[in-house]
Order: structure tokens, then sequence, then C-alpha cells
């Protein structure tokens, strides 16, 4: 007998989606995870998070494919070690940090390239993160950060990043894209790089249809790859403008998101 999720590829957020930020990940989130990938299903994570900062919370997380990282602008195979892909961003971002930089004096800024992170310039947001997520920065300058990176960030009150977004939305020239990931971290990507891109990237290497394809997860930077997937879902308590993109609104994550979707799908979509 054909297992009921054969042929499925389910990408979901990590943070506030997967787990609840600061707390345990629900019980019933892990075991609809065990049910769809013994079901057949291929599970993976799409974050953003770095590869260092996401290997460290594999062991908590089951999964059987590779996993969509930094928002979709790398696509990793943690059991072989192997990068499946990845977007390298232009000259010109280099150019957009500098003036960030100089424009905004306490503004934290980090720069992420393949397994490594560098800080640029710390605050006690940045000290905070780094603390929290167990991470060891590289303290340099952007002279000394290799070309290619995959994203950067910065990291500062809400307030304060306001007007980062503003001074970055003047910029739309540069061909990059921007996004908010949490209220506090603010993203610079290479243009048309999104959790829906690394998604792409991800099915197609797999050879999973895109209507074959459920997405999940809770925040703006989710809100592509929800629109994308054959079947995209928020989390309960998202955004208005990410519960608008999605076929399916679930309960809060603090009550197994995971389970709720999938709970919903096998029973009106199979």
């Amino acid at each position: 007998m054909a297992k009921k999720f054969a042929g499925y590829l389910l990408a979901s957020d990590y943070d506030g989606t997967i787990q609840p930020y600061g707390k345990p990940i629900p019980a019933r989130n892990l075991a609809a995870i065990r049910y769809f990938m013994e079901e057949g299903g291929l599970f993976t994570v799409a974050t953003g998070r770095a590869q260092p900062s996401m290997q460290r919370r594999l062991p908590d997380i089951l999964h059987n494919a590779p996993v969509i990282l930094c928002n979709g602008a790398q696509v990793y195979d943690y059991e072989s070690g192997r990068e499946i892909w990845a977007s390298h961003m232009p000259p010109i971002a280099e150019q957009l940090a500098r003036e960030i930089l100089e424009a905004f004096p306490e503004v934290g800024l980090e720069i992420y390239k393949g397994r490594e992170l560098y800080l640029i310039r710390g605050n006690a947001l940045t000290d905070w993160q780094l603390e929290r997520e167990g991470l060891t920065a590289i303290s340099c300058t952007i002279d000394e950060v290799p070309q290619g990176y995959q994203k950067f960030m910065m990291i500062a009150p809400h307030e304060q990043l306001l007007g980062v977004q503003a001074f970055c939305e003047e910029r739309l020239s540069y061909g990059l894209d921007y996004v908010f990931t949490e209220p506090q971290y603010y993203e610079v990507l290479a243009g048309k790089i999104s959790k829906a891109e690394g998604l792409r990237q991800l099915h197609e290497y797999l050879g999973i249809p895109r209507e074959r394809v459920i997405a999940v997860g809770d925040y703006f930077n989710d809100r592509e790859m929800i629109a994308y997937a054959g079947f995209g879902a928020a989390v309960g308590g998202a955004p208005d403008e990410v519960q608008a993109a999605a076929d399916y609104v679930t309960c809060p994550v603090g009550e197994g998101p995971i389970a709720d979707l999938l709970e919903y799908f096998e029973r009106t979509r199979m």
C-alpha cells in the first residue's frame, strides 16, 4: 500500500512555527513531523538562520531533506555536508552596507557567508543574539569579508530599523531585497531571493512538482514561500499580510501548528 504522503514535500519555518520563541518544541509538532515522514513525506526547515545556527538545532528536529537557510539564499544538505544551491550578493551590497554603517552608527551589522558569521559592528542586541544562539562571530571590517556572501543583517530596536527600512527602500535601484525577519532583525538579500526561491530550488532538485509542495510560516519572510507552495499555511497570530497569502491558518505556535496543518490537509486535500 502506498504511503499517504509519498511524493510530498513539507517546508516549515523554524522560529515561531516549529518552536515557540524561548520555549520547547510542542510534542504535538514533533509527533506530526514523525508521522509525515513515516508516511513517505519529505520534511525540511526553511529558516533565516545560517548553517552553524541551524546545525545546533537539528538534533531537536527530525528532517529527511536538505534545509533552506539564510531566508532562501542557500540550500544545504547536512547529512552529506554538501551545498545544493546558493545565491551570492552582488558587489553593490557592500556599498549599501557601508552606507548603512555611516548613516546609522548605533545599528549592529552582521554578514553571513557559508559557515561563517562576520560581525562588522556590534551593539547590545548583537551581543544578546550571539549569546542566545551560542554562536561565534568573526569580528572584522567589511574589507576583510570575502565577496559573494548570502545575506547581511542589521540588528537594533525596531524603531531604529524602521529608519533603516526607509533608507533601503530609497535604494531599490540597487536590485536587492529587504525583509524583517523579527522586529529587531532587518535583512538584505540578493534580488529576487526569498524562502520561495530556496523552496523552488529544493523541490526541483528533489523532483517534486510544485503542487505537491506544502509550506508553513509565521512572519513576513515566510509570505512569499507560503504563496508559492501548492498549499500554504500561516500560523495563527501571524501578521495579516502573511495570513492573506495562505490557504489555511493554523492554531497558534504553542499549540502545535504543524500537527494542525497536517490534520487539516489530510482531511480536506487527500
